[in-house]
């Protein structure tokens, strides 16, 4: 895989940061609170995210308000382009913000592959058997072994103490589920 083209908005100092026409290696050089360790910090945030979950991520990090770009009230905001082993392009956006109650929430996440595009499913729901589980008591998706049931349960009377009735939408057949908000984003 090689990295091809990387956007970072409103991320610690990075308003708005883009690099294209990446070669195989980079070398950053600069003067000291340029964002050189921030631009590490984003791949490592992006695996915290991946690994555990964004609000576990967001927390390692001191919180979003420390995160966010100054004077920005968000969402924080991630584009990676990178070709696969077999050469073909693909991209992965992930933006980031609060809710009503300041809890970290995704507020849109969007895989772009060869065969099309996947939303409102998450990256890690494909690459780690415990996605976005977490030991610290709520997850905010289901494992794909379902052992996370209790914390996501947990995760969702918290997130909608009026029940799915009073949420913003349901999923179709289903009166126990609430839709995805998929406000349009930015594509990709």
């Amino acid at each position: 895989m090689q990295i091809e083209q990387i956007d970072v908005h409103n991320y610690r100092l990075f308003y708005r940061l883009t690099l294209s026409n990446l070669p195989s290696l980079v070398v950053l050089v600069g003067a000291n609170g340029t964002g050189k360790s921030t631009l590490f910090d984003v791949f490592s945030f992006l695996k915290d995210a991946l690994a555990s979950n964004v609000a576990r991520a967001v927390a390692r990090r001191g919180g979003f308000r420390e995160l966010v770009s100054r004077g920005i009230r968000g969402p924080i905001e991630f584009r990676i382009r990178f070709r696969e082993s077999g050469g073909r392009l693909a991209s992965y956006f992930l933006s980031i913000g609060t809710n009503d109650k300041s809890r970290v929430v995704v507020k849109r996440e969007v895989l772009n592959y060869r065969r099309g595009m996947i939303e409102n499913w998450h990256i890690s729901d494909f690459a780690y058997p415990t996605p976005r589980s977490s030991k610290a008591g709520f997850a905010e998706h289901l494992s794909t072994r379902g052992d996370n049931v209790a914390q996501v349960a947990q995760y969702l009377y918290d997130q909608h103490p009026d029940g799915p009735a009073r949420s913003r939408g349901q999923v179709a057949g289903c009166p126990y589920s609430s839709a995805l908000n998929t406000a349009s984003g930015p594509s990709l």
